[in-house]
């Protein structure tokens, strides 16, 4: 295993809906604190914005267990068939992910995992305001 600390800039480019483009400078960091702990920000889940945290225990040489958490912000229009059509729609929360990965050999990985959003918050904005 390796042992270490990698730190690193990034920049977060998103554009928005109806909106100026949003810039952000993001901090990478790999940091294997033990033999058995790893810390690692900047990563991401899926295709989410902003960069996630992620803290994981290797259990053996085959078996790592995993939290993860990260702020999810996403807007989607909002189609014409609704009472807002031509409106957007923004979703805001906070996901947190347990997971387990078992890595029996050098060919391949089983990872499952589960989670929950929390602090979730669904807000409109009307195309005629």
């Amino acid at each position: 295993m390796r042992q270490g600390l990698t730190i690193g800039p990034g920049i977060g480019l998103f554009s928005r809906l109806d909106r100026d483009t949003v810039v952000f400078p993001i901090l990478v960091v790999d940091w294997d604190i033990s033999e058995q702990w790893n810390l690692n920000i900047g990563g991401g889940l899926a295709a989410s914005r902003g960069p996630g945290l992620a803290l994981n225990y290797r259990l053996s040489d085959h078996w790592t267990l995993g939290f993860a958490a990260r702020y999810k912000d996403s807007e989607f229009r909002l189609g014409p068939s609704t009472s807002a059509a031509g409106g957007i729609g923004r979703h805001q929360a906070l996901p947190l992910v347990i997971t387990a990965e078992l890595q029996p050999g050098n060919r391949g990985k089983f990872a499952v995992f589960v989670g929950a959003e929390l602090a979730g918050k669904l807000t409109l904005r009307d195309a005629n305001r």
